[in-house]
């Protein structure tokens, strides 16, 4: 695999999420509508409290800035990156339980999913594939 093609699916994986949640604003679904409606007035029955609000605010700017940092790293094929890849995917998996119920259209599931899939499949390629010899860095003494 080529550097390029490799960016090329750094770059869907990245982009996919955007168009998922595009998608799901942009094409209308008088049912999506009426059960969001529905799990609004039950959150708001349910009190929240401002620490966890707080929590939630501070470790999703933390895992976002991780996962940038990782996309920036990943471009350059900087051999930290890979792993920083794995830490953000990780950290990603507790949010998916923090925001409770959440309702979206087939479309956008299915843009998430393949996103997701793609992000597996970027990580088996950086430390499995051809791909793996561009994140090696070369050891000081050699260049000396």
């Amino acid at each position: 695999m080529k550097k390029n093609t490799f960016r090329i699916l750094l770059l869907l994986s990245l982009l996919l999420p955007f168009l998922s949640v595009a998608a799901a604003l942009v094409i209308p679904n008088e049912n999506l509508d009426k059960v969001s409606d529905y799990i609004s007035e039950l959150e708001a029955e349910y009190n929240r409290q401002l620490l966890s609000d707080v929590w939630m605010a501070v470790t999703a700017g933390v895992v976002l800035a991780v996962v940038a940092a990782s996309y920036v790293g990943l471009f350059m094929f900087k051999s930290w990156a890979r792993h920083l890849f794995v830490v953000a995917f990780v950290l990603m998996i507790p949010t998916y339980f923090s925001d409770g119920v959440y309702v979206s259209t087939g479309l956008a599931d299915l843009l998430h999913d393949i996103s997701n899939l793609l992000s597996g499949g970027l990580i088996a390629l950086m430390y499995t594939g051809p791909i793996k010899q561009c994140f090696v860095e070369p050891d000081i003494e050699q260049n000396t």
